[in-house]
């Protein structure tokens, strides 16, 4: 057990991000993005925020994990992110008993719950997020090396916890296309701001991205914009496939380890959706393909069970 001044390595925001964007989804939480959150924490050596308390062991005193139960009675222990996330539930806990808190090595926290079996599974940020699983699940994804994973959603965009959300736009980010007003509204006034500094007054050409910080209510570390182009008969699949291929040249370069697209013909202002489904993934599998020392959490993000249907339809075909 360390102290707790080892701020740098203790906050793990990638891993309650990871948790945050795949409980936005609607339906089971989507486990991959999490799994790889953790896989790159114990890559990076990250530590971890624990409770213990003082018990006395053959006359000595000890320091003993606080652990919790499930609804079955079997023990979990909490894990937590951040400081934040642990004083609430040390407060509750000391109702009943006197607790302090720890620091400890994740990778190697995980592997002796594991090897000496002192627990079911493990909580994450009990009574907040509320993430739990078997000690297997951390287990397996903290001894492998994180990977880039592809991952079919549905969810409202700006809810997600990614590294970046694409949202396109016309020439001057006005805000009045479909996705770009709710994404400029959860932003409010200071992230509009933030754009008009962005643009400064130039009009953006098709495939242009441009990268704003999210803000307000927007919980994706930034919020990629990007010109697609309008409908009609001369459109291109290239110049469909160079807007995604830049949006994860951005995402990259911004040190993002997740991004999220829209996967809504509303949001591709009235581009055929069967279009769209082939130009996305081939260019994002493509990206993945070029660049396999980066990992990074690729999320389509669908607005209703039709259109989820209508991708998983693709994947389903591209598998086979």
């Amino acid at each position: 057990m360390e102290n707790t001044n080892k701020n740098d390595k203790v906050i793990l925001s990638d891993i309650f991000n990871a948790i945050k964007t795949c409980q936005a989804a609607r339906g089971e939480v989507e486990a991959n993005g999490i799994a790889n959150a953790f896989a790159r924490a114990a890559q990076e050596d990250k530590h971890c925020l624990v409770l213990f308390r003082n018990v006395m062991q053959n006359g000595k005193a000890e320091k003993a994990f606080v652990m919790m139960r499930d609804k079955n009675g079997q023990a979990m222990f909490p894990l937590f992110t951040d400081m934040t996330k642990i004083l609430p539930v040390k407060e509750q806990v000391e109702k009943q008993e006197p607790v302090e808190i720890g620091v400890m090595n994740l990778k190697m926290l995980i592997m002796m719950l594991a090897a000496k079996q002192m627990c079911a599974g493990i909580i994450v940020n009990p009574f907040m997020q509320n993430f739990n699983a078997p000690i297997g699940f951390f287990a397996g994804a903290i001894s492998r090396e994180p990977i880039s994973r592809v991952t079919l959603i549905e969810a409202d965009l700006t809810a997600l916890h990614t590294g970046a959300i694409v949202c396109p736009t016309d020439e001057t980010i006005s805000g009045e296309g479909y996705l770009d007003s709710q994404v400029q509204q959860a932003g409010a006034e200071i992230f509009k701001d933030a754009i008009k500094n962005a643009v400064q007054n130039e009009k953006m050409e098709t495939a242009d991205v441009v990268a704003v910080q999210g803000k307000g209510e927007l919980h994706a570390g930034y919020v990629l914009f990007t010109k697609i182009p309008e409908y009609s008969e001369k459109v291109e699949l290239k110049q469909i496939l160079e807007s995604y291929l830049n949006c994860m040249n951005a995402a990259k370069e911004l040190g993002c380890t997740s991004i999220a697209f829209p996967c809504t013909s509303k949001a591709m202002k009235g581009l055929p959706i069967e279009g769209v489904i082939g130009a996305s993934t081939q260019a994002v599998t493509a990206w993945l393909a070029n660049h396999a020392d980066y990992k990074m959490d690729v999320y389509f993000c669908c607005e209703t069970k039709e259109e989820k249907a209508l991708y998983q339809k693709f994947f389903d075909g591209i598998q086979k």
